[in-house]
């Protein structure tokens, strides 16, 4: 009788600590989960590194802390698809982010009286000028790995000094000239009112990484759409193509880079 206690009392330990080993791993999930994509990521090294995906990555979590930042939810502060494709990222390229499960999007429906955004139809890898995009825990751990972060240094007066980086741009307002070192990049024959106005904002503040929409409101113009437009000119037609111009992915700023003229990277 003693020995069939004991038995049952052993068992019953036994059971308890398996669901104690359960609930562990449950809570361990997204991190184990993260893991697992780190490790399989990190062996598509031509991928992950991309220079296009790793923009991405930087601009959604830039919006994810802003919303941290801010106390909101992260939807409040998704990424709109137009504003990742100024980054020069491929829908493709987008769809395998979502299916390694490093992002995910909504589409954005109109929310009438609401404080916040409002999404439906999550998931899926179809995507719609609604569509919008948010960093998941996967997608923080895996770039947190990477070394990507330094233009997106929280803070904005991290400059590109000449010691730092000698090829530093230099606009010439008076010559309508946009050069990197004696290398002309760009020469404007007519005024480009909003492009040089772009210009002259990272000519005035030393060319961080990063400055905020320059452009002034206009009465019934879209100011995102406008900065929009502004960028893509910039990257057109340049003389030397080896600066590249983006969106900050709030609609609200740009970025530069330099980028090699023959692999356009």
């Amino acid at each position: 009788m003693s020995t069939n206690s004991s038995l049952t009392a052993n068992d019953h330990l036994k059971k308890q600590q398996a669901v104690k080993s359960q609930l562990i791993s449950q809570n361990k999930s997204d991190r184990e989960k993260a893991a697992s994509v780190i490790q399989s990521s990190t062996q598509l090294d031509d991928v992950v590194l991309d220079l296009r995906i790793g923009r991405a990555l930087r601009n959604l979590v830039r919006a994810y802390r802003f919303s941290r930042d801010c106390g909101r939810p992260k939807w409040d502060f998704a990424v709109e698809l137009s504003d990742l494709e100024l980054i020069g990222i491929s829908h493709d390229e987008i769809r395998w982010l979502v299916g390694k499960g490093l992002i995910e999007h909504a589409q954005e429906i109109a929310s009438t009286g609401r404080m916040r955004r409002a999404f439906d139809s999550h998931g899926g890898f179809t995507f719609s000028d609604k569509s919008c995009f948010v960093i998941t825990i996967s997608g923080l751990q895996l770039f947190k790995t990477l070394d990507i972060k330094s233009d997106f240094d929280t803070n904005r007066n991290c400059i590109h000094t000449a010691n730092q980086n000698p090829r530093v741009p230099h606009w010439d307002g008076q010559r309508h000239e946009l050069r990197v070192g004696s290398v002309v990049v760009k020469r404007f024959k007519w005024r480009a009112v909003n492009q040089e106005a772009i210009l002259t904002a990272f000519q005035e503040d030393g060319w961080p990484a990063h400055i905020d929409d320059p452009l002034p409101p206009v009465p019934d113009t879209e100011p995102k759409r406008r900065l929009s437009d502004a960028i893509k000119c910039l990257n057109r037609k340049q003389q030397n193509p080896i600066l590249r111009f983006s969106g900050d992915g709030t609609g609200q700023g740009v970025l530069w880079d330099l980028i090699d003229a023959d692999t356009g990277l």
